[in-house]
């Protein structure tokens, strides 16, 4: 899979896997983690879905179920 990504996305994916990085510092060192650091992370589920082309199952009612892994997307025939 070869993934090409907007000036944007790239900006944005620096800038969440270096907090994702001072985070996971932060529980090796035992130290209490930022709410800034924490925070800045909302909306990473998105994008990371977005980027990988991944989406949640639907249930029965077609509906997306959010207690259930992602999957990459399947191509619709």
């Amino acid at each position: 899979m070869t993934i090409k990504l907007t000036e944007i996305q790239k900006e944005r994916l620096i800038k969440v896997i270096n907090n994702v990085k001072d985070i996971n510092n932060c529980v090796h060192d035992s130290v209490p983690l930022e709410y800034d650091k924490i925070i800045e992370l909302d909306g990473l589920e998105y994008f990371l879905a977005n980027v990988f082309k991944l989406e949640l199952p639907k249930c029965e009612h077609g509906y997306t179920d959010r207690y259930r892994d992602y999957k990459f997307k399947t191509k619709e025939k």
